[in-house]
């Protein structure tokens, strides 16, 4: 558990300490902030975000290989498999693709729109699932309990929203990604390649870009919408646990912690 909470800590440091102040300081980030602002306002506020979540990924997978070494799994999963463990969620993206025109006019920004939302969730998924949840596995913490921790801790370093969005919005956003997190995880447990949560909360960011017109910032105060998405993450995260008691021992058994192995998987 120590294990986890360093790593933790060690997030919240970057994304407080060291993130705004490379950001400050940069130039390289400064003249391209400048430039986008300049000719790209439409979507500024998300090309400007690309660069520091690059930054984000390299720092942590860097300091996984080096200090925290703990493995990830990315185990040979048919794509078919994937698509179907992450399904309940595709209604969610449906009538972006359905209803004849995307639901905000910006489509030259389509891509970077999701170029940013691969990046957070290669970002967030490497750390959260990849890293702590599996050095809870790893430490022989209970699974169900493992997962519950990582996934809290994922829905309360949401607060750190609070930078640009009122208290109300950011806690409405901690509500929601607790169950979001909860389901991602599972989506690791059961298939046991990363790649299957990655791809799933890229789709619910990009999902949510659109929506909101390109941006990052979180709206969404109804408490009905909050208790549909835990009924719609929850649901069928359990009875993936449920029916998964194969994939769950499988899951623990890869994860056996040793200290001198190389934290990229690919269990036989």
């Amino acid at each position: 558990m120590r294990k986890a909470l360093l790593i933790y800590l060690t997030v919240i440091f970057y994304l407080w300490v060291i993130g705004p102040f490379w950001k400050m300081f940069n130039p390289l980030f400064n003249l391209i902030t400048k430039y986008v602002e300049s000719n790209l306002s439409a979507s500024a506020n998300v090309v400007t975000n690309i660069l520091p979540q690059l930054f984000y990924f390299i720092i942590f997978y860097l300091l996984n290989q080096m200090i925290f070494k703990q493995k990830v799994l990315f185990e040979h999963y048919s794509i078919i498999k994937i698509l179907l463990l992450w399904s309940p969620i595709l209604f969610l993206i449906y009538p972006l693709f359905f209803q004849g025109q995307w639901l905000w006019g910006a489509e030259d920004f389509i891509l970077t729109n999701f170029i940013y939302a691969m990046l957070i969730a290669i970002c967030e998924e490497y750390i959260f699932r990849g890293m702590i949840l599996g050095t809870l596995v790893s430490k022989k913490v209970p699974l169900l309990v493992s997962l519950l921790v990582s996934s809290l801790l994922f829905s309360l370093l949401h607060f750190e929203n609070l930078t640009n969005n009122s208290l109300l919005n950011v806690s409405f956003q901690v509500l929601y990604t607790f169950p979001m997190g909860f389901f991602l995880a599972v989506l690791y447990v059961k298939s046991g390649n990363l790649w299957t949560s990655i791809l799933a909360h890229a789709f619910i960011d990009f999902y949510g870009f659109c929506m909101s017109g390109g941006s990052t910032i979180s709206t969404v105060t109804s408490i009905k919408l909050i208790a549909f998405q835990f009924i719609i993450y929850s649901l069928p995260a359990l009875l993936f646990l449920f029916f998964g008691k194969k994939q769950r021992r499988r899951f623990v058994k890869n994860l056996e912690y040793r200290e001198d192995k190389i934290t990229l998987s690919r269990p036989v």
